[in-house]
């Protein structure tokens, strides 16, 4: 498998884990040197975010609807359950 089809399979790995609730798991799909709004948050800060939106939206669901991704870098655009369009850029290390 090369990087790209590497970062592709993480991006993927994030939305089922997130989907099937293990916030764990989908922290670990992004790397520990992560920027949230250009500040190094971290897994820990990935994991935070993410028991903040199913707190507050507990069905709620990934779905992808583009994907993109070269290098070190993937790109997805998706969108929740709940009709809120996202956009994430994930900086990969595996």
């Amino acid at each position: 498998m090369n990087i790209t089809e590497t970062n592709r399979s993480i991006a993927e790995q994030f939305n089922e884990a997130f989907n099937r609730g293990d916030l764990d798991a989908a922290a670990s799909c992004f790397s520990e040197a992560c920027r949230n709004h250009g500040r190094k948050v971290g897994r820990d800060g990935v994991r935070t975010v993410l028991g903040e939106i199913k707190t507050n939206f507990p069905d709620a669901r990934l779905t992808t609807l583009t994907s993109v991704s070269g290098g070190e870098r993937a790109n997805s655009e998706g969108r929740p359950i709940l009709r809120l369009n996202w956009y994430s850029q994930l900086s990969l290390d595996k």
